[in-house]
């Protein structure tokens, strides 16, 4: 059976329910309170779902999906893999500039423009 914990007597200790005792004096505790916050309708899983089913239902994806609406101040780009030698990349940008090259030490390293 879990020990209550009155809590109170120290500051920064929370009230609750001891759950399990590890080591060092680390302590689960339930504390009764969730702390979530409002999720947006359209950020529901029954939103989201229905949008990648829909995305997902016919070949390939949209340019407006993999950049969003407009093209953002950060640098956003789609990877494939070049078609006639798999060992090479193309990225392309926001405008749609094509870049052929590889990832060196996780990091794209260009080789040629398309």
């Amino acid at each position: 059976m879990a020990k209550k914990r009155g809590g109170g007597d120290l500051a920064g200790l929370p009230k609750g329910r001891i759950l399990a005792a590890l080591r060092d004096g680390v302590y689960l505790i339930d504390t009764g309170k969730t702390t979530r916050r409002p999720v947006a309708q359209a950020e529901t899983a029954a939103v989201l779902l229905a949008k990648l089913g829909k995305a997902l239902g016919k070949p390939g994806i949209s340019k407006r999906a993999v950049f969003g609406n407009a093209a953002s101040a950060r640098a956003v780009y789609s990877y494939s893999v070049l078609p006639e030698e798999p060992s090479k990349l193309v990225r392309e940008s926001v405008d749609g500039r094509r870049t052929i090259g590889r990832l060196v030490n996780g990091k794209f390293q260009a080789i040629e423009p398309v």
